[in-house]
């Protein structure tokens, strides 16, 4: 929705050339990929919500009581609810993107999007520290920057093919917006880390490990990304896709790698306690 908003092009003012590729064709179908993933998104979410309370309360799935019990955690219990809260936003986000015809109503669905994500940083793996606003809030702003930078990411890829002449323009553009969102997933990460280590000697246990790993994930991250802007991407020219799938190697599989960690961070237990 964000590539919709303001990266991807929906139509150019001259007639495209014989054999050149259909105006708008990277924007409906940056749409149309946005409009599927907000409908799995809810479906997503829908599931994790009874495995995250089968999980929390130890129950077998589909037990006698497990109906009654559920709507208890849903109603009143305060991660059952903020659950409940997230998946009736992204139920409405997925409206939104369906409905999504030009450049403002994309970016009015992409801010939806991203006040979808405050249900589920304020249920993270930060959501228990002692500083709990500070964690919740920079796990939101964490949130906002791998999804907008990764994300579209992701987009440029899935509709490379479509863009032709374009190509160049939309990676020139998404690299201005990587760029501020990169350093909104630095400056948060390191807020967040800051709150569940909570000293140099914190760095020695697992959590800690994990978190320089990530950390070093990022500093070559954004030297790609650098290096990219610098030297690949004046290489686009039509036709000529090398380039860009060079770029591509080069940030996806290392933020792959680094996603793979904050999974296992949100999954290991932090050096201050809940």
């Amino acid at each position: 929705l964000a590539m919709c908003a303001v990266v991807l092009p929906r139509s150019r003012p001259a007639a495209p050339a014989r054999g050149e590729t259909p105006d708008g064709a990277a924007w409906l179908l940056a749409r149309g990929t946005a409009a599927v993933a907000s409908v799995v998104w809810t479906v997503s979410l829908a599931v994790e919500i009874v495995l995250t309370y089968a999980q929390v309360a130890g129950r077998p799935i589909g037990g006698e009581t497990f109906g009654a019990e559920l709507r208890v955690f849903l109603t009143q219990i305060e991660l059952g609810q903020a659950l409940v809260w997230a998946l009736g936003l992204t139920a409405t986000v997925s409206l939104g993107a369906v409905a999504v015809g030009g450049y403002a109503s994309a970016a009015w669905a992409a801010v939806g999007s991203l006040i979808a994500f405050v249900p589920i940083a304020a249920t993270g793996h930060a959501s228990g520290s002692a500083n709990h606003m500070l964690a919740v809030g920079s796990l939101w702003l964490h949130l906002v920057g791998v999804t907008i930078w990764i994300g579209g990411l992701a987009i440029l890829v899935a509709v490379a093919g479509a863009l032709g002449r374009d190509l160049r323009v939309a990676a020139e553009r998404f690299s201005q917006v990587a760029i501020w969102a990169y350093a909104l997933v630095a400056v948060s990460g390191l807020i967040n880390g800051y709150v569940r280590v909570g000293s140099l000697a914190g760095l020695s246990t697992s959590y800690g490990a994990l978190l320089l790993a990530k950390a070093g994930l990022a500093v070559v991250l954004g030297l790609a990304g650098w290096w990219h802007r610098r030297r690949t991407i004046p290489q686009f020219t039509t036709g000529r896709t090398t380039p860009f799938w060079r770029l591509v190697a080069g940030e996806v599989l290392p933020a792959g790698a680094a996603m793979g960690l904050a999974v296992a961070l949100s999954n290991t237990a932090p050096t201050i306690p809940d």
